[in-house]
């Protein structure tokens, strides 16, 4: 076994900062941006999965496409800084929306165009900040840390990487849930915004990148399809069935994570608070072990720890379905957000382990493909038509009876997520082919 490589501070710290901050901005659209679509714009969970099928839809082209940029032009840390800049001022921008300045801008529309208005003016701002936000964090940021980190250290990196998104949402849905009851969704957003924006600033000064001398020869429409061609899929077999079965597992998620937090407080009655403290206790418990357990996968190997966080997972959704209990919740919870973080670790540093060394910017949009275009199009549709069977209605801002997410969401999840098995069987199983290190 290769020694250890280890990573200097810096290197730490950039990974850290930007990749929470950068996680921070995701939740918050997969969160709030839909319950703010839901409860203050007056839009449905109809118009909640048009908007993320469009803002994955959006991710995936920009990373095919910048990402190929960045490759040839040979630097991240310009699409990086910039991008983060950028994506904190379209964040912070949302702070303007609200039915009131809707009412002032449209005073004699109808209730109905005006909530027309106002739900097309969030899915277009969404798929502006996906836009900015996929070239920094998808293209280029997860392109430097595949160039930075090698096999004998990807697991702890993605261990931490693995964390960050559950402590984001630890922040969001915890503080932010708080900052939301007190301050309202306006301040929130101009919170986050700000942040973002002083992060991209920061990464001016924490991103080492090595200079590369010898221009790109090679045609940029030739690495924007390089990594769809079959040739590389049958070169690089392992690293495309890795991506099918983190495929899976996102489809899963997306299923219920959607529309979790309409569940909790319109179905189960539980307050942002209740949740946000639920949320404290699931995410530090399972941070912790899946920081632990990602420096294990270094050491002991990645199928191992894959399939006992894949039953981790998977069970633990049957069992949301079973349970209404708090602090039944709470436990179940904490064991399907360990699993999420130990199958996440095993399948993202098999992609880094994989991925041609001297193609890394081209793969992030096939990558983007596989986890986020599918996904975001399939889950929320699959958690949708589970939806449609819900009792349970909800009276919004502008007077509508709209469903709440009912426990089918966990089936519909739970089911998907049964899929993940079959290619990541695949993937450890030896397999003699070549790895294609050439464009």
């Amino acid at each position: 076994m290769k020694e250890r490589t280890k990573l200097d501070r810096q290197v730490w710290l950039a990974i850290i900062i930007l990749g929470l901050v950068g996680q921070l901005a995701w939740m918050v659209e997969n969160f709030y941006f839909n319950t703010f679509l839901f409860k203050e714009i007056g839009g449905t969970t109809k118009d909640i999965r048009n908007m993320v099928a469009l803002s994955g839809i959006v991710a995936t082209v920009t990373t095919i496409f910048m990402g190929a940029w960045s490759d040839k032009l040979k630097k991240r840390k310009i699409f990086i800084s910039l991008g983060y800049i950028i994506w904190g001022i379209v964040t912070l921008s949302f702070a303007f929306i609200s039915k009131e300045s809707l009412e002032t801008i449209l005073p004699s529309s109808s209730p109905a165009t005006v909530i027309s208005v106002g739900v097309s003016l969030v899915i277009i701002l969404d798929c502006i900040m996906t836009f900015f936000g996929s070239t920094a964090n998808d293209a280029a940021f997860n392109a430097w840390i595949t160039e930075t980190t090698d096999e004998t250290n990807r697991g702890s990196v993605e261990g931490v990487l693995g964390a960050l998104p559950l402590l984001a949402m630890l922040l969001i849905t915890g503080l932010g849930a708080i900052a939301i009851d007190l301050l309202g969704y306006g301040v929130f957003f101009g919170i986050i915004g700000l942040m973002v924006i002083l992060c991209g600033v920061g990464g001016m000064f924490l991103i080492k990148e090595e200079a590369h001398p010898t221009k790109d020869q090679t045609r940029y429409f030739q690495k924007v399809i390089y990594g769809f061609r079959p040739s590389t899929v049958k070169a690089n077999k392992k690293l495309y069935l890795t991506f099918l079965a983190q495929c899976f597992f996102s489809i899963s998620f997306q299923v219920f994570m959607t529309y979790i937090l309409i569940y909790f407080e319109h179905n189960l009655g539980y307050g942002m608070i209740e949740y946000g403290l639920m949320l404290t206790v699931m995410i530090i418990a399972s941070s912790v072990l899946g920081i632990i357990l990602g420096r294990s996968v270094d050491r002991k190997g990645k199928a191992g720890f894959g399939l006992v966080g894949f039953g981790m997972y998977v069970s633990s959704l049957f069992l949301l379905a079973l349970s209404r209990n708090y602090f039944v919740l709470m436990a179940i919870g904490t064991i399907l957000l360990t699993g999420d973080i130990l199958l996440v670790t095993v399948l993202s540093a098999k992609i880094r382990d994989e991925t041609p060394k001297n193609s890394v910017g081209l793969f992030q949009g096939v990558r983007l493909f596989f986890v986020v275009l599918i996904p975001m199009v399939i889950g929320p549709t699959l958690g949708e038509w589970s939806i449609r069977s819900s009792t349970v209605t909800f009276l919004n801002e502008f007077g509508e009876t709209v469903l709440v997410p009912n426990t089918g969401i966990f089936w519909m999840a739970g089911l998907a997520g049964l899929l993940v098995v079959i290619p990541f069987l695949l993937v450890f199983k030896p397999m003699s082919q070549p790895t294609v290190e050439t464009k």
